[in-house]
């Protein structure tokens, strides 16, 4: 594909000489390939053949790399794509859902966290994989979030990376809960 918008409840992904709509009730799930078994392992999660035998599927498109890979999962059989995206953040935090306030999330990966919501603020310390926290305000990417544990640290940290990998995961009301020391 040459290009990835979405508009509305669609992606539209743009070839040379066509496009394709997809409706947001389709997608299964945008993953970012940032390593080759990040592939894998989005086959593994849906069932996907040859890692299940719960889905066959394939995938349209190469990625040029230009820009981090990625894959758009639906649950059409021959309507799945792989491609790159130039700028993934701008991509992510335009399409997706914000982050529930009342719940608690646990890092995923290390995060920096500041006084302010600018990247230039004072930084208060790492927050470390693995630490529960609630997420009180959302700006872009940015998020104001209280950490959970013996010390009451607050202050601003990236959902997302960088490289277009989010770095905070919802938990289920089922999961254990651990310290949320920084």
């Amino acid at each position: 594909p040459r290009r990835v918008l979405r508009t509305g409840d669609t992606f539209v992904i743009q070839y040379l000489l066509h496009e394709r709509h997809v409706p947001l009730t389709e997608v299964l799930e945008l993953a970012m390939l940032g390593l080759p078994h990040h592939f894998l392992e989005l086959l593994g999660r849906w069932g996907v053949f040859p890692l299940g035998c719960s889905r066959f599927t394939l995938f349209s498109g190469l990625p040029s790399f230009r820009g981090t890979p990625c894959a758009l999962l639906t649950s059409k059989t021959c309507w799945s794509y792989v491609f790159c995206l130039e700028d993934p953040i701008q991509f992510l935090v335009d399409n997706q859902k914000p982050l529930d306030l009342g719940a608690t999330y646990r890092t995923v990966g290390e995060a920096l966290m500041r006084e302010g919501e600018a990247l230039t603020t004072k930084r208060v310390g790492m927050v470390k994989v693995g630490c529960r926290l609630r997420v009180e305000r959302q700006s872009g990417r940015r998020v104001f979030v209280h950490l959970e544990g013996k010390k009451q640290i607050s202050g601003w940290i990236s959902h997302i990376n960088q490289l277009g990998y989010f770095l905070l995961t919802k938990e289920r009301d089922s999961d254990v809960v651990g310290g949320g020391e920084p």
